[in-house]
């Protein structure tokens, strides 16, 4: 699960990070990439809590919650995105009724 999880941190990067090298900072990179991966995997049934809050809470320790929010609609739309990635190009099923629940709580 711990290396699933990675990957789906890595494609956030990917997605994200590696088009506008310079318009997010390292903290905020790092904040948006494990909150996708966190927020992928509890749709799909995972449940990273326990490593990703704590790397989530180190990069984000200086943080105002302004800040923090101001990444929500990124996350979620990276996250949106995955997930309709995963399902479109595996077996999985039931994703989007996971998904439109992570919805209703951004």
């Amino acid at each position: 699960m711990h290396m699933f999880k990675t990957l789906i941190h890595e494609k956030a990067h990917s997605m994200l990070h590696n088009k506008d090298q310079n318009k997010y900072t390292r903290e905020e990179a790092e904040i948006q990439a494990e909150s996708t991966a966190f927020v992928v995997c509890n749709c799909l049934g995972f449940d990273t809590s326990e490593y990703s809050f704590g790397y989530i809470a180190s990069w984000s320790e200086n943080k105002e919650l302004k800040e923090l929010k101001a990444s929500l609609k990124v996350i979620a739309d990276t996250s949106n995105e995955i997930l309709n990635w995963i399902e479109e190009t595996t077996e999985l099923r039931g994703i989007d009724n996971n998904l439109n629940n992570m919805k209703e709580v951004i």
